[in-house]
């Protein structure tokens, strides 16, 4: 028992270092390319094991492509069997191939943020701690009023001509553990 409690206390130090000492993953991040390159996003999902589809704008629903007219879309799926639920990821290319919307959505059940978890969650946090530079400052919103009203949390970045969002929501309205992530980074062109 006390090897299994050592062995996980080295675990969590070693990723602590990791992302302490290297910013996370290699996305691509660049002045030219503020929200990373295809490939090196690309090649990330792929190594988490999504799997991936091109779709087109008119098959996706959300906010991220909406801001991108004319996006070619990739979309990376990842199944919860635990949950069966599908986190996905979403990356928008423009018609010269640059990064121009990341987007993921994700079951958490924590209203907190968390930078680890299931691939999705763990991709969009650390992309949002290397855009954003920490983590979402998240607020509690109300939407509505009386039976009808949604408690929601949101937090908003802007800078280097990008903009993000990160929200959570319950499935009843209310963040009562049913919660859904959606996280979205676009560039503000």
């Amino acid at each position: 028992m006390g090897k299994l409690i050592l062995l996980a206390v080295l675990a969590g130090g070693g990723w602590f270092a990791y992302r302490h000492f290297t910013g996370g993953a290699d996305y691509g991040r660049s002045t030219d390319a503020p929200l990373g390159t295809f490939e090196k996003i690309d090649r990330h999902l792929i190594d988490a094991k999504f799997v991936r589809s091109e779709t087109s704008v008119e098959e996706m629903d959300g906010n991220l492509v909406q801001r991108i007219p004319g996006a070619k879309v990739y979309l990376y799926q990842h199944v919860r069997k635990d949950l069966e639920w599908t986190d996905s990821v979403a990356v928008c290319l423009d018609e010269r191939g640059q990064v121009r919307g990341v987007g993921a959505r994700f079951f958490t059940g924590r209203r907190e943020f968390s930078p680890g978890g299931p691939p999705a969650e763990s991709f969009a946090s650390d992309f949002w701690m290397q855009v954003a530079g920490a983590k979402p400052d998240l607020k509690t919103r109300m939407r509505g009023q009386g039976r009808l009203a949604e408690e929601y949390l949101e937090a908003r970045w802007a800078g280097q001509g990008l903009k993000g969002e990160w929200l959570k929501r319950g499935m009843s309205g209310r963040l009562d553990g049913s919660v859904n992530d959606s996280v979205t980074f676009y560039t503000k062109e």
